[in-house]
């Protein structure tokens, strides 16, 4: 049975809040490895322990940390509360971290989301690294080359790239409640709709995925049964999927995109995620709004 390749979305949390990034002046540059051609694995210290490694998800919204570092870092708890994902709700803890690094890209005062079990993560991963770090940032994902820059922007980094600007929308609704630190833009895809739908850049999958069920894909869909694994359990699920010829992100269009629906989730002012996988690399700027597909260094 083939395993679906979704992680729990943290992407609503009462007591939300963006830490502030340390000043940098210089562009920072780290390297990643990839597991499975799409998860991308960065180094990460927390309170200058480790490094330890983490997935960098721009789909979740709160970072992540296993409960075996928050006991060995003895990380202050701050509250309880509800998380929202694509998989349903659960129960999480918070607990705080003077700073968060990945390489010489530092945030402070972080709180941390402390999920039960191992998020459904290889083994050797031991937390997300999500937007309340990454939107302090101007990010460079080179799924090509294995590297990430990142530069408190508007900077140099931005500056020095050339390519379609296309706006994204960090605020949104999900299950009835607002949610903020998404990054959404307006795709089209003829064969699901005549209309554009919306979907949320998303580094930790390698699938489209459409939150409308099995109707979101049209004709030609089948049902596959799938192993999920979330937060929470490990279980089966039966999902549909299907081939989408063609997939238009602004100008441009990617060919082949594999789509899967699983059972239709109500509420959601999205109509699924994109997988920043499908791009060679792709240019994130938090500070003016905006995604580049594809970039290429002005001459």
């Amino acid at each position: 049975m083939p395993q679906l390749s979704v992680f729990m979305r943290l992407i609503a949390l009462s007591c939300f809040a963006f830490a502030a990034a340390s000043p940098a002046e210089d562009l920072i540059s780290v390297e990643f490895k990839m597991i499975h051609d799409y998860m991308i694995v960065v180094p990460v210290t927390i309170n200058g322990a480790g490094p330890f490694h983490f997935l960098l998800d721009t789909g979740t919204s709160r970072s992540v940390a296993n409960g075996k570092i928050a006991d060995q870092l003895s990380l202050p708890r701050m509250s309880e509360g509800e998380a929202v994902g694509v998989d349903g709700n659960l129960h999480v803890t918070l607990v705080h971290s003077e700073s968060v690094s990945m390489g010489s890209a530092t945030v402070r005062n972080l709180n941390l989301t402390v999920l039960p079990g191992n998020s459904g993560l290889p083994s050797d991963v031991l937390g997300i690294l999500g937007e309340d770090f990454l939107a302090n940032f101007d990010v460079l994902i080179d799924n090509r080359h294995h590297r990430i820059e990142l530069q408190p922007g508007p900077g140099t980094l931005g500056m020095g790239l050339a390519g379609e600007r296309l706006p994204i929308r960090l605020h949104g609704i999900m299950d009835g409640q607002p949610t903020i630190g998404r990054l959404i833009v307006a795709c089209r895809a003829p064969e699901l709709s005549s209309k554009e739908i919306t979907l949320q850049l998303d580094s930790g999958i390698n699938s489209l995925l459409l939150f409308g069920g099995r109707r979101s894909l049209g004709s030609g869909a089948a049902d596959l049964d799938y192993t999920i694994a979330s937060a929470s359990k490990t279980s089966s699920l039966t999902v549909s999927t299907r081939t989408v010829g063609t997939l238009q992100v602004g100008s441009k269009v990617v060919a082949n995109v594999v789509a899967i629906a699983p059972p239709a989730r109500p509420g959601t002012d999205t109509d699924g995620l994109l997988p920043t996988s499908l791009f060679s690399s792709i240019f994130i700027s938090h500070s003016q709004r905006f995604v580049i597909f594809d970039p290429w260094t002005k001459h």
